[in-house]
């Protein structure tokens, strides 16, 4: 996952450095508060079990799994 700065035209790679090999981070959202993403990890066999979780903008808090085997939330 990436954050794009259009002013600067540079970006920040969210995505954990540690993430397990054959995973995907999938469909993120920026929190209400801006903080924070919350996406889906899953493996890219696009059948295994999709996991609900979230970082903060820099990717340097690891990542926290909120809802195993789940759909996206409508995070409001």
């Amino acid at each position: 996952m990436f954050i794009y700065n259009f002013t600067d035209m540079t970006f920040i790679d969210i995505s954990d450095d540690e993430k397990e090999s054959g995973t995907n981070d999938l469909d993120p959202r920026f929190s209400p508060n801006e903080a924070n993403v919350i996406f889906v990890n899953t493996s890219n066999d696009g059948i295994s079990q999709k996991n609900i979780m979230t970082t903060n903008l820099s990717g340097n808090i690891q990542k926290q799994l909120l809802f195993a085997d789940a759909t996206m939330p409508d995070w409001e």
